[in-house]
């Protein structure tokens, strides 16, 4: 179940199915971002989907897995376009990348017990600078 699961987080999220990628999580489910401090449980991962959904557009275009058991590492790319200010980066003008980035998913009883999310903080500063 675990690349099944893969396949409807990342489906889920490209259809912005917020509501989706989260009951795909375990209540106490931690997601990482990047070098971001991590969120967890449901109302905090939907917190940062919503924040993430309204200054980007982000689009999963290609992803494949590899699977260990109940873990399961993706390697994708997307293209995120930047469409509202955030606060501490430069500003918003539509500014378009493609950008490689791997996840790392650990399933516990059916749900997402850890999600970890690896991009280049350094490409995207460089790309929306």
């Amino acid at each position: 179940m675990t690349r099944e699961t893969g396949d409807l987080v990342l489906t889920a999220f490209n259809a912005r199915d917020w509501d989706n990628v989260v009951a795909r999580f375990a209540p106490d489910g931690l997601f990482y971002l990047g070098p971001c401090a991590p969120c967890q449980g449901h109302t905090a991962i939907r917190k940062l989907l919503d924040a993430f959904g309204a200054a980007y557009d982000i689009r999963i275009r290609h992803w494949s897995h590899i699977v260990d058991g109940n873990r399961l590492a993706t390697q994708a790319g997307a293209r995120i376009t930047y469409k509202r200010t955030v606060e501490g980066l430069p500003e918003a003008r539509g500014q378009t990348i493609d950008m490689p980035f791997a996840t790392f998913l650990t399933l516990t009883d059916d749900r997402v017990s850890h999600f970890r999310v690896i991009f280049s903080p350094v490409q995207w500063r460089n790309a929306i600078a």
